[in-house]
């Protein structure tokens, strides 16, 4: 599908000016929870989520995005090494609802990283995200996170600029530190990808040679056409934030959410190999009433597994749905 309108968008509203493109002042200081975008009053790239006025410089870099649809704001945050297109096979099944923004995070697809003094953690991601909504007079919006989008995504909660928060696969949710295996798979990732990318991109061509190389990532390999499966290694092998928030993401963790009173709902796939049961899907940091299920089939990346299943979860979640008895993690 055909995004309508695909492009980047500079932010450059300062904290304590009237924003253009909403006409709300922005004040400086910390708004509630942790403060990002205009809870902050953050308008540069030097300026840390959270800590306004930490210096004057150039306009922030812009993050690429595409829009779909009319309707509520939607914004969809992709995990690390990826990038807006992996949400693709969903889109189209969500803009009869919602206007639907897929975002590239600092660093990956076709944004630029975040300038070199910045650590480019979760809260900051989060921070740039919330600028990018202030460029577009967006106060609050429904946001759905695989992965690092997830954790983006909760961040994005804590300081107040989130209706509803659909996590997928979400990041963050494991004890201390990035667990082994989820190290492991990922770092291999990362090396393989130019590999795939290049010599031996032919080899995604067969759905036998899909599965034997996708399948850390995706339930349902085969699913995943060639053109994507190209694009995705491209996309995690050229990444220029990978490394920098690799090491700022994979020695912590995501806390501080029994705070966030707005519905939250969360997925794992049940063959997602890279955030296992027992090791990242520990629930006690997210809030009283979040409802947890199971993806059958799915992987880390479920979007091609299966996207009806993906857009009902996501839905669901934005129309604020009764909510069932709290589950356990899955």
């Amino acid at each position: 599908m055909e995004p309508d309108v695909e492009g980047s968008e500079p932010v450059s509203a300062a904290g304590g000016e009237p924003s253009p493109a909403s006409g709300l002042r922005r004040e400086p200081g910390l708004g509630p929870g942790r403060g990002v975008g205009a809870a902050s009053g953050v308008g540069r790239e030097s300026s840390a989520a959270g800590e306004p006025g930490r210096g004057a410089a150039a306009p922030l870099p812009a993050l690429a995005h595409s829009r779909h649809g009319t309707g509520a704001p939607l914004l969809l945050l992709h995990g690390i090494g990826s990038g807006r297109r992996c949400w693709g096979p969903v889109i189209g099944r969500l803009t009869a609802r919602h206007e639907v923004l897929a975002v590239d995070l600092p660093g990956f697809g076709d944004s630029p990283a975040l300038a070199a003094d910045l650590r480019p953690t979760a809260r900051e991601l989060a921070g740039a995200v919330g600028r990018f909504m202030d460029a577009r007079g967006i106060e609050t919006a429904h946001v759905a996170g695989n992965s690092l989008g997830g954790w983006v995504g909760l961040e994005l909660a804590l300081s107040g600029r989130v209706r509803t928060l659909s996590l997928i696969s979400p990041a963050g949710l494991w004890r201390d530190t990035t667990p082994f295996t989820t190290r492991l798979l990922l770092r291999s990732c990362r090396r393989a990808a130019p590999w795939l990318a290049g010599p031996a991109a032919p080899l995604l061509r067969t759905a036998p040679a899909r599965t034997a190389l996708l399948a850390g990532i995706y339930g349902r390999p085969v699913r995943v056409p060639y053109a994507h499966a190209r694009a995705a290694a491209r996309d995690m092998a050229r990444a220029p934030g990978f490394e920098a928030t690799w090491r700022a993401v994979s020695t912590t963790r995501f806390t501080g959410g029994r705070g966030i009173d707005v519905p939250v709902r969360v997925a794992f796939g049940s063959r997602d190999a890279v955030l296992r049961a027992g090791q990242a899907r520990f629930l006690d940091e997210l809030p009283e009433g979040t409802v947890a299920q199971v993806l059958p089939g799915c992987g880390h990346l479920p979007m091609h597994d299966a996207p009806e299943a993906v857009a009902r979860f996501i839905l669901a979640t934005t129309a604020d749905q009764p909510r069932p008895e709290r589950l356990a993690a899955p």
